[in-house]
This record gives structure tokens, C-alpha cells and sequence, in this order.
């Protein structure tokens, strides 16, 4: 049987407007195993990001609980949280990478933050451009690369944060919490790792 490695337990999140209270979120389980890959379906509006961003607690849920490995999520404080986002990649949808950092450097930029020595960072570097394909690419800039080639960029970004949660954990989501301020100017944190759920 597989070790549970994603779970959660009747979660519910409602986003009250001033005409109406919209329940998105109605008693959610669900369980992932170790290593296993998911995509969550539906139609426009349905709560599938909404639910992602739940377990990453980019959104904070109403009641629930989710568990990642052997940390319950939902009951960290935002200093807890953060240390512990640091073992948590994700791919987003919206690319956010540093326009003015060349390829290599958006991929080296969470290990720059997690304290990582240059050779493991130049090692970890080059191992991720040449695991998405784009060794040739690694001095380039975001705006010379195409729609597909800036998604792998931030596969290799994800990726490449194993060495700072030694490979520990992944969940896919399409914002990621220490980048998705960074289009507005925002000084982004480190995160990290490998993927299982992508909305």
C-alpha cells in the first residue's frame, strides 16, 4: 500500500463578497501517495486552485487539516511555515521569473537564499539546465526565451531546490509563494523540490 504522503481532511474554504458568501471548498479529502503524480480537473471556477493554494497555505483554509510527509501544515505559525516552504517546490503557471537574472541565475537564486556554497550552486545549476534542456540557454534572459522555454526554467528552478530540502517534498501549484510577489517588485524567499499535483 502507499505511504500517504499528501493528506487532507474536510476542508473547507468560503469567500464572502458583499452580495453573496461563495462556498468553494466543501468537506475536501484527499490523500496522495509517495511519489505519485495527480492532476486536479474541472471547470473554470470550480476551486481547483483554490485548493492547491490551501495546502501550500497560500490561502488560508476556514477549517481542515492538511499534512505534508510528518508536518500537519495548517496548524504551523508563519515563522514555522516559512522553514517549512523552504522543503516544499512548486511550478507555477505564470512563469515570475527575475527579467533582469539570466537563466542560470533564476535557478540558482533559492540556493543563493538557503545558504548553499557557490561550487554546490554552480554544480546544482548546471545539473538542472541540462535535466530541462536548456544548457544553452543558461546565459540568456527571460525575455529571449519562449512561453516553453520559461516554463522549463522554472521546472529547473523547482527541481533544483532539492538541495535544500534534500529531496524531501513537492507539491505543483500555480503560484508560488516565494515568487509570486516578484513581478510587483517583492523580494521573494527560497523554497524547494520535486513535483506531485498540479491543478
Amino acid at each position: 500500500m502507499d505511504e500517504k504522503f499528501i493528506e487532507v481532511k474536510q476542508l473547507y474554504k468560503t469567500f464572502h463578497t458583499k452580495k453573496q458568501d461563495i462556498e468553494v471548498l466543501k468537506g475536501i479529502d484527499l490523500s496522495v501517495g509517495k511519489g505519485d503524480i495527480y492532476g486536479i480537473v474541472g471547470f473554470s471556477g470550480a476551486g481547483k486552485s483554490t485548493l492547491v493554494r490551501c495546502i501550500n497555505r497560500l490561502e488560508e483554509p476556514d477549517s481542515g487539516s492538511v499534512r505534508i510527509g510528518d508536518q500537519e501544515i495548517t496548524s504551523l505559525g508563519k515563522a514555522q511555515l516559512n522553514r517549512q516552504r523552504r522543503k516544499i517546490g512548486m511550478i507555477f503557471q505564470q512563469f515570475n521569473l527575475f527579467d533582469s537574472m539570466t537563466v542560470a541565475q533564476n535557478i540558482a537564486y533559492p540556493l543563493k537564499m538557503a545558504g548553499a556554497s557557490a561550487k554546490e550552486i554552480g554544480a546544482r545549476v548546471d545539473e538542472m539546465l541540462a535535466l530541462v534542456g536548456l544548457t544553452e540557454k543558461r546565459d540568456a534572459y527571460p525575455g529571449e526565451l519562449s512561453g516553453g522555454q520559461k516554463q522549463r526554467v522554472g521546472i529547473g528552478e523547482s527541481a533544483g531546490r532539492a538541495f535544500v530540502g534534500r529531496g524531501y517534498q513537492c507539491v505543483g501549484s500555480p503560484d508560488d509563494p516565494f515568487r509570486a510577489g516578484s513581478a510587483q517588485g517583492n523580494q521573494p524567499k527560497a523554497g524547494t523540490d520535486h513535483h506531485t499535483d498540479h491543478p
